[in-house]
């Protein structure tokens, strides 16, 4: 689930849990965007850990809630499908959205 959240977010460059914690998250209400955004660095920590044979614990509170927030982020991207058509119209929205 994070790595469908990384493809639509990331470009190659800058911090990938900063990218993938803050667009993740621009589709939801401004009051739950902060609260969102720390549990998906937390998630973000955790599938690093994995992802370098480190041994964590992954709740299974914490699958449903990232498989929530990519649910939710993924319908954001079909209803919206017509105003990003490409990667890089997501990626204008996003830095439009980060600096307003």
């Amino acid at each position: 689930m994070i790595t469908v959240l990384e493809t639509f977010l990331t470009t190659g460059e800058g911090n990938i849990t900063q990218a993938v914690s803050e667009g993740a998250v621009m589709f939801f209400p401004v009051t739950e965007r902060v609260r969102l955004k720390k549990e998906l660095q937390r998630l973000y920590k955790t599938r690093s850990k994995l992802s370098h044979g480190e041994n964590t614990i992954i709740l299974a509170e914490d699958l449903f809630q990232l498989e929530d927030i990519a649910k939710s982020f993924l319908g954001a991207m079909i209803a919206h499908r017509e105003e990003f058509r490409t990667k890089d119209d997501l990626q204008r929205m996003l830095e439009k959205e980060r600096l307003s």
